[in-house]
């Protein structure tokens, strides 16, 4: 496992676009991307990961969205875009994709 990929993997985790993001395990932080090529983390451009969601428990993925759920059993759907990239020196990797959040309540049932 590359240095990089060790130091920052710190939550659950989904591969979208082969690309490998992590859903933060702390509330109020952002999601996380993994560039491979450069060996190195960083933030996706978008809001912060909802304050229903905490302490996210199971993470899945499909198509482009990643679903999450957290205490209480809200769900936030996460809609990742991939943005248009510049060459390679011109982006140094970073600040590829972009995520929206929605959240759908648990039913008062739950």
């Amino acid at each position: 496992m590359a240095d990089g990929l060790c130091e920052g993997w710190t939550g659950s985790s989904v591969v979208l676009y082969d690309h490998l993001f992590v859903i933060p395990k702390h509330e109020e932080m952002k999601l996380k991307v993994y560039y491979s090529e450069a060996d190195t983390w960083d933030t996706v451009e978008g809001n912060p990961m909802p304050e229903q969601i905490l302490k996210p428990f199971s993470v899945n993925a499909c198509d482009s969205n990643i679903f999450v759920v957290g205490k209480n059993l809200h769900v936030a759907v996460g809609k990742v875009e991939k943005q248009p990239s510049a060459s390679e020196s011109e982006r140094k990797g970073l600040h590829t994709f972009s995520v929206k959040w929605q959240v759908v309540p648990a039913p008062k049932s739950f």
